[in-house]
């Protein structure tokens, strides 16, 4: 990403997902509603993912999602967008044609993301190990599993 003053002149830059191929990793970006914009939210859709960075360095301090169809994944995740309530949109082409609402959990003025918090509001890290992954997905399966019955929803 390269970042320029009004007039073109350089400002700073740095590398986004670097070992990215193909259409490359920055699909769009948003500066934080906080009052000193210290994140911008990356809109990486090659690898399927919102990469979460410091806007002074650029340092990637967190991502959200993993490539698929179900909330929280992303088929080419591309257009991001922030409403008056501090609501994350992130917007899906190709075949994933939907658009998934996240609520962004801003760190205080002098305060660090902290995990701990995230996860006990319902984030899900990505990256995880195998073993935590299909712990996750069968704990999921066992929560929806009677919301999918008493709606009668069947696969295609």
């Amino acid at each position: 990403m390269l970042a320029a003053r009004n007039d073109g002149s350089h400002l700073k830059e740095f590398a986004v997902e670097p070992q990215t191929a193909g259409n490359g990793s920055v699909w769009d970006l948003l500066l934080s509603r906080d009052p000193e914009q210290r994140w911008l939210f990356l809109a990486d859709g090659r690898n399927n993912q919102i990469v979460t960075l410091r806007r002074e360095t650029g340092e990637p301090v967190g991502t959200l999602g993993r490539p698929g169809r179900y909330a929280g994944e992303f088929h080419w995740v591309h257009d991001l967008a922030i409403d008056s309530q501090g609501d994350l949109y992130a917007g899906e082409v190709d075949n994933g044609k939907r658009v998934q609402r996240l609520t962004i959990v801003i760190p205080a003025r002098n305060e660090e993301l902290n995990l701990p918090a995230l996860l006990a509001q319902g984030a899900i890290p990505s990256g995880m190990p195998p073993a935590e992954f299909a712990a996750f997905i069968a704990a999921e399966q066992k929560r929806w599993k009677p919301v999918i019955a008493r709606a009668k929803i069947k696969p295609d």
